[in-house]
């Protein structure tokens, strides 16, 4: 008994050891060069959302055309008290989605043991899905953390009935319905696998009503806020409605997108010939867990309704953009690790994890040099951008911008200088400024492939009344014609063109 309980103990260490070493390997991930890429669109307006509370009716209160409930952003309002810049902004959800990885050990130690939380953990530190996400300044990485919990004391209060373990459950799912609408999928998940293991566990149904209970009634104060964004879906959504790039035979298409974004990430191109073996590899693996798991019949209940029934039910009613399905990666990665356990032989499994891991670090590499985004507005280089405008601004000038109007507010310090700045589609119906303004510079900013159109429109206008002096192109997309063929969408040549022209009447005389 003495022997056993001293190798429990070591085991516990050196489980404890790996933990610990696969958590630092996957914070230097998220901490790496985090201030490199400039703030995008959503991340400015988390910013936005959360300058906007200011006490509790205009946190209860919708704003910024933002679209989602208000917890999170009055944490970015609480962390912006104590400093500013893309580095620190960033640090709340790099927080978050470190704490995922010692999360995920837990609920796959709960639900499998050691040596599959321990692979569950190393998949989650590495995922270029998390990392993509986690180092964005939006509450993707703070619900998956709430969801690994909530489904972590779920089981727990289920299994063992203690009234710390639905109190648990209780608070930490409320929070989750006050981060992200998601965060229902995945009651609609537990109350679905509550009644599917009725049987044994109805001697909860009483506490199991009550904790649903309470978070709708916690959730009631927001309601308001809800109904408004429902009836007002205009103030609350881009100009293009977030959806999978790819749309042709969308019911078959969306899931495998899915499978292959949190595999691989949304920084390797589905045709890149490491990407297509990586796929293959990880759906290989995939279909071992679920294969082992259903030795585990419980367990392979839970897991199989989890991946399934949130999307499935997120499809039909919400947006499906994967980052909204990030809290689904952990529990897909559980599969993973349980597939290749059940590999034989551990040279055989190293060397599958090694194959594995091949097409994942090419993603994060990608990642890292800005190659091969699916979304690139995430790497839009509107830094370089408010740099290049402030250099050559004057006091006065007049400015229109399109498909560009919160970000490049941002880094040309809320147009500071500029007379009347204009942006929108419809910058014909709001032009004083730029036969009346004081300056003699004009400048034209055009982003967003959505906006390509209004924007060639615009260039001709300019042209046509006014001198160019010159034109700036920011971020080449080499995969662009590809792209565009394959995700069935328009791509720009260059992500940002700005031009600068002069009044023509101004304009000195040309030397011969």
């Amino acid at each position: 008994m003495a022997d056993t309980g001293r190798n429990k103990t070591r085991r516990g260490f050196y489980t404890g050891l790996a933990l610990l070493a696969i958590t630092v390997l996957g914070a230097s991930l998220r901490l790496w060069d985090l201030g490199d890429k400039s703030f995008w669109s959503d991340e400015l307006i988390s910013l936005c959302s959360g300058d906007a509370i200011q006490n509790v009716k205009t946190f209860l209160t919708p704003s910024c055309g933002n679209a989602h409930p208000p917890l999170y952003f009055l944490l970015v309002k609480i962390w912006a008290s104590f400093g500013q810049g893309e580095v620190y902004f960033r640090l709340l959800p790099v927080i978050f989605g470190i704490a995922v990885i010692p999360a995920g050990f837990i609920l796959a130690y709960e639900l499998l043991g050691r040596r599959v939380a321990i692979l569950t953990a190393l998949l989650v530190a590495v995922s270029p899905f998390h990392l993509l996400y986690d180092r964005e300044l939006r509450m993707y990485s703070l619900l998956t953390f709430l969801a690994l919990f909530s489904l972590y004391f779920f089981l727990r209060a289920l299994r063992g009935g203690r009234s710390f373990h639905w109190f648990m459950y209780t608070v930490i799912s409320t929070l989750s319905v006050y981060v992200h609408y998601h965060a229902f999928l995945i009651l609609l998940f537990e109350w679905a696998y509550f009644f599917i293991r009725y049987p044994v566990y109805r001697h909860h149904r009483v506490k199991a009503i009550v904790s649903q209970l309470f978070i709708g009634g916690v959730f009631a104060f927001w309601l308001p806020g809800l109904i408004f964004q429902i009836q007002h879906p205009e103030l609350f959504t881009l100009d293009h409605p977030d959806k999978f790039p790819i749309v042709i035979a969308g019911w078959l298409v969306k899931p495998l997108y899915l499978l292959f974004a949190v595999s691989l990430g949304q920084t390797i191109l589905p045709w890149n010939v490491v990407a297509l073996a990586g796929a293959l590899a990880f759906g290989a693996v995939a279909v071992l867990g679920a294969r082992s798991l259903k030795k585990e019949k419980e367990v392979f209940v839970f897991v199989l309704l989890y991946l399934s029934l949130p999307f499935l039910a997120g499809s039909l009613i919400f947006s499906s953009m994967p980052k909204y399905y990030l809290f689904l990666a952990p529990v897909y990665y559980l599969v993973i690790a349980k597939g290749l356990l059940s590999i034989p032989r551990v040279q055989a499994q190293a060397v599958v994890l090694s194959i594995l891991l091949v097409p994942v670090c090419v993603s994060i590499i990608n990642y890292f040099h800005n190659r091969e985004f699916h979304i690139l507005a995430q790497v839009d280089p509107w830094r370089g951008v408010g740099k290049y405008i402030r250099e050559h601004q004057r006091t006065g000038d007049c400015l229109v911008a399109i498909g560009s109007g919160i970000t490049l507010s941002y880094y040309t310090n809320h147009f500071e200088g500029f007379a009347q700045p204009i942006y929108g589609n419809h910058f014909k119906d709001s032009v004083e400024c730029l036969d009346a303004g004081a300056g003699r510079q004009l400048w034209l900013v055009g982003a967003d492939s959505g906006f390509q159109r209004v924007t060639n429109d615009a260039r001709s206008w300019f042209d046509g009344r006014y001198a160019r002096m010159d034109e700036k192109k920011f971020f080449h997309d080499p995969d662009r014609l590809i792209k565009s063929k394959l995700f069935k969408k328009n791509f720009l040549d260059y992500r940002i063109k700005v031009y600068l022209y002069e009044k023509k009447e101004d304009r000195p005389p040309r030397m011969e």
